[in-house]
C-alpha cells in the first residue's frame, strides 16, 4: 500500500473525529472566505458609492435647498430647463423629480397625513430625496419599462395603513395606480412614502413642472465645472445649484467611517478564523501523531525512511484541510450573509446611507457596501485552497518533527 493511500485510509479510522475536524476547519475557512468577500465587495463598491454621491448635482428653486431634502417645495420649475441642462458639457444624466406632501387624507381618499409622494424617471433609478435606503420587501422596484405606466412602489407603513399589497390599486388625485412593490427604509417617514413614474404622476396631479432636478456629472473631476456652467446658464437668482457632496460632507464622512469599521471587522474576522483553523489543525495533528507513535515505530523498524513517515503525516494533514475547504466553500456559499451579520456590524453602514441619484439602470443602495451581494469567485476559492494547504503544512510541522526524532525502540515502547 502506498504512503498516500495509507494516509487517506487513516482518515476513516475515526469517522466522527474526521467529521468534527472537517466542520470546524470548514467553518473557520467559511469565516475567512466571507470576510474576504466582504472586504473585496467594499473595495470595489466604495469608489462607486463615492462617485454616486459626489457626481450628483441638485437644481432647485432658489431658497428651497435647506429644507428641500426633507420637505418638498411647492414651487415648480419649468421643464424647459431640462433641455438647457443637457447642453452643458459633462452632463451624463438628468432626472426630473416631483415631490408632494399629502397631509389631508380626505383630499384624495387614499393618503394618510404625512405621506411623501415622489415621482421620477424610473430608468434613472428609484430613491427618496428625503433619505433612507429603499429595500424592496415584496414585488419589484420600478424600472425603465414603467416610464409611462400607472404603477407605484409603496412604503410598508403607508401600505399597511391602507390595506395595500402587491397588485393592489390605490388612487392618486383620482387616478388609479397599481402597487408593484413594497419597500422599507428603516425610518417611519420613509416607510410612509410612495414612489411613482414621473410622467403618469405629472398627469395625475395636472402639473406642468418639477420640484427638483438631479443632474449627474460624467466624473468627479467635472462636478465643479458642471455646477459653475449651470449657475451661469440658469442663474443663481432663480435656482439653487449645488453638488450633493457639498450638502452632505458630514453624511459622507459618516458613511466612510461605517465602511471602514466594516472593513476592519471583516479583516479581524479573517485573522481570527485563520488562527482558529491553524490551532485546530495543530491540535488534531498532534493528537493523530501521538495515536500513531507505535505505528511510526513499526514503520521505522521495517525500514521506512523519515521522508516517507513525514509524507504520510503531511498527506493526512493536507487531506483534512482540503476536506475542510470543501466544507468551507459550501458553508460560505449558502450562509455568507448570515456569517457576515454574525461577525461584522453591517447595519451601521446601511442605515447611514441615504438613497440618492445614481447611474441609469442602478438598482439602489441597499447593498451600499456590498454586504448583501457577496461573490464567491474562483480566485477567492483558489486563495482558500492555498490557505488550506498552508494550514495543513503548518499544523503538522511540530507533530512531524516530534515523530522524526523518535527511534524505533522509543516508539514501540510508547504507551498512549
Amino acid at each position: 500500500m502506498s504512503v498516500m493511500s495509507r494516509s487517506l485510509r487513516n482518515l476513516a479510522r475515526n469517522k466522527s473525529r474526521t467529521a468534527i475536524v472537517v466542520f470546524i476547519v470548514g467553518f473557520a475557512l467559511a469565516i475567512f472566505l466571507t470576510s474576504s468577500m466582504v472586504s473585496s465587495s467594499i473595495s470595489t463598491n466604495v469608489s462607486s458609492l463615492s462617485e454616486s454621491l459626489e457626481t450628483a448635482i441638485t437644481v432647485r428653486p432658489a431658497g428651497s435647498s435647506d429644507m428641500g431634502m426633507m420637505m418638498p417645495t411647492q414651487e415648480l420649475m419649468n421643464e424647459s430647463i431640462i433641455d438647457d441642462i443637457w447642453t452643458v458639457n459633462h452632463v451624463e444624466a438628468v432626472n426630473p423629480i416631483i415631490s408632494k406632501m399629502e397631509f389631508d387624507s380626505s383630499s384624495t381618499g387614499s393618503f394618510r397625513s404625512g405621506t411623501l409622494v415622489q415621482a421620477m424617471d424610473p430608468s434613472q433609478g428609484v430613491f427618496l430625496t428625503s433619505g433612507g435606503t429603499i429595500d424592496i420587501t415584496s414585488g419589484r422596484t420600478l424600472d425603465s419599462g414603467d416610464v409611462n405606466s400607472t404603477v407605484a412602489v409603496a412604503g410598508e407603513e403607508f401600505a399597511s395603513s391602507k390595506g395595500l399589497e402587491v397588485d393592489s390599486v390605490f388612487s392618486v388625485n383620482g387616478t388609479a395606480f397599481t402597487v408593484v412593490g413594497l419597500f422599507t427604509t428603516g425610518t417611519l417617514f420613509g416607510d410612509q412614502s410612495v414612489v411613482l413614474p414621473y410622467e403618469p404622476a405629472k398627469a395625475a396631479y395636472n402639473m406642468t413642472g418639477m420640484s427638483v432636478v438631479y443632474v449627474t456629472a460624467s466624473s468627479l473631476l467635472t462636478v465643479d465645472y458642471v455646477v459653475e456652467d449651470l449657475q451661469v446658464l440658469l442663474g443663481t437668482d432663480d435656482y439653487d445649484i449645488v453638488s450633493v457632496a457639498a450638502m452632505s460632507e458630514e453624511m459622507t464622512g459618516s458613511i466612510q467611517d461605517s465602511m471602514d469599521a466594516i472593513a476592519s471587522s471583516s479583516d479581524f474576522g479573517a485573522m481570527i478564523s485563520v488562527a482558529t483553523a491553524a490551532a485546530v489543525m495543530s491540535f488534531v495533528m498532534i493528537l493523530v501523531t501521538r495515536e500513531r507513535t507505535k505505528e511510526i515505530g513499526v514503520l521505522k523498524a521495517l525500514g521506512f525512511s523519515n521522508s516517507k513517515v513525514a509524507t504520510q503525516l503531511l498527506t493526512e494533514s493536507v487531506a483534512f484541510s482540503i476536506l475542510g475547504l470543501v466544507a468551507g466553500v459550501v458553508i460560505a456559499a449558502v450562509f455568507a450573509p448570515t456569517i457576515a451579520g454574525m461577525f461584522m456590524d453591517t447595519t451601521s453602514a446601511t442605515s447611514a446611507v441615504p438613497d440618492g441619484p445614481r447611474e441609469p439602470s442602478s438598482t439602489g443602495t441597499a447593498s451600499i457596501a456590498g454586504i448583501t451581494d457577496l461573490d464567491l469567485t474562483p480566485s477567492l476559492v483558489a486563495t482558500g485552497l492555498v490557505l488550506a494547504v498552508g494550514l495543513g503544512l503548518l499544523g503538522s510541522l511540530y507533530p512531524i518533527l516530534s515523530a522524526l526524532r523518535l527511534t524505533p525502540a522509543e516508539a514501540l515502547r510508547y504507551d498512549f
